[in-house]
């Protein structure tokens, strides 16, 4: 398995874009360590091309990582399915369009990469908390919640648990995992 080391691709599926997609790509533009680990940025654009392939082009100028697709058919699952087609990194990252992460959060993921000494055949999952813009309050996000009563048990059920698995959000996958499927 190759290093952690420039094979992230960031796979950000988008409909229907606003501002916060300008918030999202700013937070993975300034990240730390982002340009030694992320090898690509893909925007897939799902439904209505006109008007917002040109708002994304213009979030986008300043990264030279960033591509963006378009996909013809609507629906989330068709841009991630595109992305993941079109991916070059060794391991994947979803990141929803009205999502932002943390400073850290890719070298988080990278720290978490080198204590299972690179042996890397699972899913790292990152923590996630909801912003709320009008009061500026940020909360434990549901699979947060699920993650801490997964924790707290002596035995793993996935069914029990399948809260903290239902989103591929803020989740770094090793491609072979995921592609194809």
């Amino acid at each position: 398995m190759k290093d952690f080391y420039n094979s992230l691709s960031i796979i950000i599926p988008t409909y229907q874009p606003e501002e916060y997609l300008k918030e999202c790509i700013d937070s993975i533009n300034n990240q730390i360590d982002g340009d030694l680990f992320i090898k690509e940025i893909l925007i897939v654009l799902n439904g209505q091309k006109d008007f917002y392939i040109e708002r994304i082009m213009s979030y986008s100028e300043n990264n030279k990582k960033i591509k963006i697709l378009y996909s013809e058919p609507a629906g989330v699952s068709s841009a991630r399915n595109l992305g993941l087609k079109e991916s070059k990194g060794e391991y994947i990252l979803f990141i929803d369009d009205d999502d932002f992460i943390s400073q850290d959060f890719i070298r988080g993921l990278y720290a978490k990469f080198k204590t299972l000494n690179q042996k890397f055949n699972s899913i790292i999952v990152s923590d996630f908390r909801n912003y709320n813009d009008l009061t500026g309050e940020i909360s434990k996000d549901y699979v947060s919640f699920a993650y801490e009563k997964c924790q707290k048990e002596d035995h793993f059920n996935l069914l029990k648990f399948r809260g903290f698995l239902s989103s591929v959000c803020g989740k770094l996958f090793p491609i072979e995992m995921v592609k194809g499927i």
